[in-house]
């Protein structure tokens, strides 16, 4: 996965990126109170990543007009045995989710634009696939990354 986003940092040059714990032991989808005499390990991390769809090299995420900001969400197991043999793209969109589930998840509130409207298109967005990444891109972020 880790391979996948820095190609995305590279195609898209601007994003912004929120990562943190989700604690959902139950599953219930909302943020279970934690035991304040336990460590705690978290069940789940979120990731949202942000980006415009405007020319990257004119535009820097925190400029862009906030009708061409993107957002998706992921939330991923935190979890040792849990073996992942899927394609990065795959295995991101089977953990998709709308940023909305993760402020249930987590308590917190991720406003993403300042107009209202805006605002609740990115938060409520429906999750589908990741966005796309080229094999010609995935080739080059390797080839360079190799270089090192």
């Amino acid at each position: 996965m880790t391979e996948h986003v820095e190609a995305w940092l590279e195609h898209f040059k601007n994003m912004h990126i929120t990562i943190g714990p989700v604690f959902d032991y139950d599953g219930d989808g909302i943020k279970d109170e934690l035991n304040k005499s336990v460590p705690a390990i978290p069940s789940h991390i979120f990731y949202i990543f942000k980006r415009c769809l405007e020319d990257p090299d004119e535009y820097a995420v925190q400029q862009c007009p906030e009708e061409s900001l993107d957002a998706i969400a992921v939330v991923l197991p935190n979890d040792e045995e849990n073996v992942n043999c899927e394609a990065p793209p795959e295995f991101l969109s089977r953990h998709s989710a709308r940023i909305r589930d993760i402020e249930m998840l987590t308590g917190l509130y991720f406003p993403q634009a300042q107009d209202t409207t805006e605002n609740l298109r990115l938060r409520m967005k429906v999750p589908g696939k990741v966005w796309p990444m080229t094999p010609r891109i995935l080739g080059q972020h390797s080839t360079a990354h190799h270089s090192d």
